[in-house]
């Protein structure tokens, strides 16, 4: 467990021309301990609906949240609000009801708005990233090693693990967050506007085929930098501490194309199973913050690709069939074709985190699946 005060390790390796694995760098930092953030959201929301025609709906909505986040000693650092407008309308074609067309348009604020407050700790403690003397400088003595920081004005020492025996040595540009990190005081709520477009048919009793389009590109993307990175991104800049903001063109598309075949036909069955056609591109991941796009030009090259939750094709199956003598048989399966990853590097001249070699998600390797089974016996 970590203790707050006391210093902390992470080595990351490198390989040699023989390819065995050696110490090349070494993070150092303690544990700040125990912190209490807070935040409130605030929401209201308006709907209605008007059925303009016996066969032709209409329904709008707005949308308002607030966002207000403080830190560890009870500083405002965030005050977000967004006003996010929906609308929609469906058409029933023809006398019978069998077909459906379906059109909505909405403005929603992304989560990644709910939850930053935790960067922005005043008790935060730096961290620093120490380079092997053996195995970057080439030294194996360690009072060569001391002496060669001592004159060039680095920082000298080893580790508690001896990991490098010979010693580790710090750059002062390789110290991180001696500050707390802050917030931009323009800073913008994340949001995502989305268009679907969808077809209904019924093809039997209780059983419907839909087809539906989906375009959600997400903007206002909140990422943390260095503070020399604003409002323009060099290289050699300042980093002292980190700034929260709207980096400018960072965002995320999707686009997807679904087929869904539902069937209730029988009181016995129950079935739904769904294939997409889907892209997901853009400068985002998961994580909403860490290294990304903190120092220029490591942590911005090669941002841009395939997202995390890209997957060309996704096909579902899911549903249960009731048998004779309370016999029961049911499915939960998916399978996706294709998941994406890239290339990185640890090595020096990166600072810290990783740098990609590639484009994020510009390879891509076969899909993954699960199929679950489920026979239950009801007993009286």
């Amino acid at each position: 467990p970590c203790t707050a005060g006391v210093e902390g390790f992470f080595f990351y390796d490198g390989t040699d021309e023989m390819g065995s694995y050696v110490p090349l760098q070494m993070e150092a930092w303690a544990a700040p301990g125990k912190h209490t953030f807070e935040g409130s959201i605030w929401s209201a929301y308006l709907q209605d609906s008007w059925r303009i025609r016996p066969d032709l709906t209409l329904k709008a909505g707005l949308r308002w949240d607030r966002s207000q986040q403080t830190n560890d000693v009870g500083e405002e650092v965030a005050d977000l609000s967004i006003l996010q407008p929906r609308l929609g309308a469906a058409w029933s074609i023809g006398s019978r009801g069998r077909n459906i067309l379906r059109a909505s348009w909405g403005r929603h604020m992304d989560p990644m708005s709910l939850r930053f407050a935790e960067h922005t700790s005043v008790h935060s403690t730096p961290w620093a990233y120490w380079l092997s003397c053996t195995n970057v400088l080439g030294v194996n003595d360690p009072a060569l090693c001391e002496d060669i920081a001592v004159s060039e004005g680095w920082g000298y020492r080893t580790d508690q693990e001896n990991w490098d025996p010979t010693g580790w040595f710090l750059f002062p540009w390789l110290v991180f967050g001696s500050e707390p990190t802050r917030t931009s005081p323009d800073l913008e709520a994340t949001y995502a506007e989305e268009w679907i477009l969808g077809y209904e048919r019924e093809l039997y009793r209780r059983t419907s085929l839909e087809v539906s389009y989906v375009n959600k590109k997400t903007r206002n993307a909140i990422e943390d930098t260095c503070n020399g990175n604003i409002p323009t991104p060099t290289e050699g800049a300042d980093c002292t501490y980190y700034v929260i903001g709207n980096l400018p063109g960072l965002g995320r598309d999707y686009e997807g194309l679904i087929f869904r075949l539902e069937s209730r036909a029988f009181d016995w069955l129950h079935l739904i199973g769904s294939y997409v056609l889907s892209e997901s591109e853009g400068f985002l991941g998961w994580s909403k913050h860490g290294y990304k796009f903190d120092v220029y030009p490591y942590h911005f090259v090669n941002r841009f690709g395939y997202q995390e939750d890209h997957s060309r094709h996704r096909v579902k199956l899911n549903g249960f069939v009731i048998l004779p003598l309370d016999f029961s048989v049911a499915i939960n399966s998916w399978w996706n074709s294709e998941f994406r990853w890239n290339p990185w590097t640890r090595q020096p001249p990166v600072p810290y985190g990783r740098m990609a070699l590639e484009p994020v998600g510009s390879r891509s390797e076969p899909g993954m699946y699960q199929v679950d089974l489920q026979v239950g016996k009801g007993f009286k």
